[in-house]
């Protein structure tokens, strides 16, 4: 079974929604590092977590409720396996863990710093970058900039490739759920993988359309963009398993983070142009 770092799982599964969509994911150094100095010097009378939108934040909030009341003491793998028993149940709880792990590992990291790199606020704002110099260059009449394009694809691509592996494993786990544990699943992390694997899958593209473009290839350009609008469609399908029922309708509606209708204006554009220059 992969051991969870301590710093990487409270960075992930305490500070954020375990995804996506409208939140920030906290620096996994900032947050283990602080807590430890924090204990190591005795400044424990009181903490304050910023739980961002509980309803996301479900396995997080009682992930550091308890880190925090006990750090030195405090388990991920332990937490983590009595958590999936008590929401999902004995007989479905191995799967579950299984989904998370895998949820957990997908995102390439910074060995250094062993923290995450394609977090959703960097995946938005490089596939940004890449068609916002691609519109540029077509309005200039000059090759798209190529520093570091093929360097970010890649580990794009890692990700992309991790996420799918991932999101096998969750669709495998909810298959043997109970109907309310289930829905649950479903709000808490498929949509949240969904949310997150459409994103990766959108920068893909959009940095494939970039390096076509600066080979001159329009035409291989113009195909990439297609997939990253349909990628920017799979995002919509994953935040509706979030949004059914009258009560959640409009969850994404105050969305500013993320700003799905940019991106797909952006790369409405840039298909446009790539095929009517």
């Amino acid at each position: 079974m992969m051991t969870v770092n301590r710093r990487a799982f409270l960075g992930l599964a305490a500070a954020t929604p375990m995804a996506t969509a409208s939140h920030a994911w906290l620096d996994v150094r900032r947050y283990g590092a602080a807590d430890e100095l924090a204990v190591e010097r005795a400044d424990t009378h009181y903490a304050i977590l910023n739980v961002s939108n509980v309803r996301e934040f479900v396995l997080g909030i009682d992930a550091s409720a308890r880190m925090l009341r006990d750090f030195s003491s405090f388990d991920p793998d332990g937490f983590l396996h009595d958590w999936c028993e008590r929401q999902f149940g004995v007989a479905a709880s191995s799967e579950a863990e299984r989904a998370y792990r895998a949820y957990f590992a997908s995102y390439v990291t910074d060995d250094l710093a062993n923290a995450p790199q394609l977090l959703d606020g960097l995946t938005r704002s490089a596939g940004q970058e890449a068609l916002e110099d691609l519109l540029s260059s077509v309005s200039a009449k000059r090759l798209p900039k190529v520093q570091g394009v093929a360097e970010l694809l890649h580990l794009t691509r890692q990700q992309r490739e991790r996420l799918e592996d991932a999101g096998t494993e969750a669709r495998k786990a909810a298959t043997d759920m109970s109907a309310a544990a289930r829905r649950f699943f479903e709000a808490n992390l498929l949509a949240q993988h969904g949310i997150i694997f459409g994103l990766t899958c959108w920068l893909e593209a959009s940095l494939e359309a970039h390096m076509s473009a600066t080979r001159g290839d329009r035409a291989a350009s113009a195909a990439h963009l297609t997939r990253a609008a349909e990628a920017l469609a799979t995002i919509r399908e994953a935040q509706a398993l979030a949004t059914r029922g009258s009560k959640w309708t409009y969850w994404y509606r105050g969305d500013r983070k993320m700003n799905l209708k940019a991106l797909e204006d952006l790369t409405g554009d840039a298909l446009q142009r790539a095929r009517h220059p």
